[in-house]
């Protein structure tokens, strides 16, 4: 390990700490942050490819699966929210494909 140097670096604005661990799935590093924020990064150079904003913080690893149809093949990044959402999102785009109320939380 003496070797290895640090590739790239993302700092995550106004999150002092990550609970989710980092999906990677075709070139991309997706991670949700607990602000609600839910980043795409190029694996290569750490660049954003896209961001999404959930309605709250995003505590969970993504998942990532295919999506159903016709044509080239699809992929939406699945995640849920503390608010109980659930969101599918577009994995090339950011763009949100659809949400679901889960659950109501007791207070």
């Amino acid at each position: 390990m003496p070797k290895l140097t640090l590739k790239w670096a993302f700092g995550v604005p106004g999150v002092t700490a990550m609970s989710g661990q980092p999906t990677v799935f075709g070139g991309r590093v997706i991670v949700g942050s607990e602000a609600g924020a839910v980043y795409a990064l190029d694996a290569a150079t750490g660049c954003v490819r896209w961001q999404f904003t959930a309605d709250a913080g995003v505590r969970s690893a993504v998942v990532v699966g295919r999506l159903g149809g016709e044509g080239p093949a699809r992929y939406a990044a699945y995640f849920g929210d503390l608010r109980s959402n659930v969101y599918a999102v577009d994995l090339a785009t950011g763009d949100k494909i659809w949400s679901r109320k889960v659950e109501d939380h007791a207070s």
